[in-house]
């Protein structure tokens, strides 16, 4: 008994000593499963109290050390949907956007592009280009002979066009563009017909586009010399054996 007696004088002394008070909650019982300790904070100092004894203090701790054990026993949960998302807005951020540039397409792509929806960055693609009024580029003929040809065509002249879609960007800008050439039959000096490549512009006349397929930079290469070989075998013009529509239609076979 007086050892009990000294311990219970001990703790209620270094209890008044610190300056630590706690008032019991009301109604408390020690089976309650909630009950716990309060902690009472005074300047760094944390004390943990038992609320039905409050003149027990078990332990007497500074903050960033009771902080610190709270945390290395329950730490935190992670929210995996937070966490996700977060990831995404860093990865997004990082790779960039094309949402926060402007795009800017030149009036060749569109032209193209409203012709064969598919085209896509680093694309090689072939279109034959009709031109129906006017004078078609390289081409001088007005000769009254060629006016049935054409007639039973449905166009003045034809032409070839191959090319590759590209794309520069800037931080504020998307640019797209069809970069091409095109291949055609011309008359110089009627009958004399000559093979033409040249880079592709438009005109003040606006051709016809339609989609022949899709291509590749290695084939694309090689349609030069495949219209010079053409060249050397065909010199006079004839309607549907040597003109713009019989040349095409070979230009065709090698892309």
């Amino acid at each position: 008994m007086r050892i009990n007696t000294l311990l219970s004088i001990f703790l209620a002394t270094l209890s008044t000593g610190i300056g630590v008070t706690s008032n019991p909650i009301p109604n408390a019982s020690p089976e309650d499963p909630t009950h716990g300790s309060i902690q009472a904070l005074s300047g760094r100092a944390v004390h943990n109290v038992d609320p039905l004894r409050p003149e027990l203090i078990t332990r007497s701790l500074d903050e960033d050390t009771l902080f610190s054990l709270l945390h290395a026993r329950n730490p935190d949960p992670i929210d995996s949907e937070e966490e996700d998302h977060d990831l995404t807005i860093t990865l997004g951020t990082r790779a960039g956007s094309t949402s926060s540039q402007t795009v800017e397409e030149t009036s060749t792509y569109k032209l193209f592009s409203a012709a064969h929806s598919g085209m896509t960055k680093d694309g090689y693609y072939a279109f034959t280009a009709k031109y129906t009024t006017g004078t078609a580029p390289g081409d001088d003929s007005t000769e009254a002979v060629m006016a049935e040809v054409q007639k039973d065509y449905g166009f003045d002249h034809i032409v070839l066009v191959v090319g590759k879609v590209t794309e520069t960007s800037t931080k504020k800008k998307l640019k797209r563009d069809f970069v091409a050439v095109m291949h055609h039959l011309i008359i110089t000096t009627y009958p004399n017909t000559i093979y033409q490549k040249k880079n592709w512009s438009l005109g003040k006349t606006t051709p016809k586009i339609e989609f022949v397929k899709t291509t590749t930079a290695k084939k694309d290469s090689a349609l030069a010399a495949k219209g010079k070989a053409y060249e050397k075998e065909h010199t006079t013009w004839e309607a549907k054996v040597n003109d713009c529509q019989t040349f095409v239609t070979y230009m065709e076979g090698y892309i």
